[in-house]
């Protein structure tokens, strides 16, 4: 279960720490995990350097994708009311009629009126 599996990972961080605490009491350099952490650090500064501008970029990439997802999945209402004029111009009412339903169709689970 996974209660077991919590279990063991504390068990072994507690070994762990236990291991570490004994070797920083016996070694004469001072803390082992010290020079670990400035690394670390060091490590996370210039991973953010290289990939920033990366990330920053996909950030904009995936907002342009998903307006362009809204454009395409409302493309019918960006058309619909050069549609009604030419229907209703054309005297094809029942087109007119169809385009309303739909979009109030689309608007049914929205607090926008049509």
């Amino acid at each position: 279960t996974h209660i077991d599996v919590l279990l063991a990972c504390h068990d072994t961080l507690q070994k762990v720490n236990r291991l570490i605490d004994e070797e920083e009491e016996n070694s004469t350099g001072g803390s082992l995990t010290g020079p670990l952490d400035t690394v670390l650090n060091e490590c996370n500064k210039c991973a953010e350097l290289l990939f920033s501008s990366i990330l920053n970029k996909k950030d904009k990439a995936d907002r342009i994708r998903n307006a362009l997802n809204v454009i395409d999945r409302f493309r019918f209402l960006f058309g619909l009311p050069d549609s009604i004029d030419r229907n209703i111009n054309s005297k094809a009412y029942d087109i007119v009629l169809n385009d309303y339903k739909k979009a109030k169709s689309l608007f049914a689970d929205t607090q926008v009126h049509v």
